[in-house]
């Protein structure tokens, strides 16, 4: 079972965030901040700048996946458990970005990092970094 940590990907240090009103939807840009270890305003700036390359908004999929792939994350089909789909808590892989109901999410071994605990969302495609 995995346990839920409060992480809000560095975006606390740029950015207003002590209360829920403060959040946007910035769920792509927090998890890769957290899963690449870079700083929240990096991720941000090259993500837009990427999807404006793209004629897209940021957090588009197109785009989200484009800029994965630039950190050397490789997208990955749904896993199913027999004929159903994983939850957050119990996906098999960890070190991972999963792609909840319009939401994205980073998981490191047993801890799903995150601003909600969004455990009980089932997962539909994932990226790993490659080589993992």
């Amino acid at each position: 079972m995995r346990k839920f940590k409060f992480n809000d990907g560095g975006r606390g240090k740029h950015f207003p965030s002590k209360y829920k009103s403060d959040r946007t939807a910035d769920c792509s840009i927090r998890a890769i901040a957290i899963a690449t270890k870079q700083d929240y305003l990096k991720v941000m700036s090259e993500q837009f700048w990427l999807g404006l390359e793209m004629g897209r908004m940021p957090n588009d999929d197109k785009v989200v996946e484009a800029y994965l792939k630039t950190k050397g994350f490789v997208k990955q089909k749904t896993l199913k458990n027999g004929s159903r789909k994983y939850t957050v808590k119990n996906f098999p892989k960890s070190d991972v970005v999963l792609r909840v109901c319009n939401h994205l999410v980073y998981v490191s071994g047993d801890t799903i990092h995150d601003i909600w605990d969004c455990s009980s969302s089932a997962v539909g495609v994932w990226y790993v970094k490659e080589g993992e």
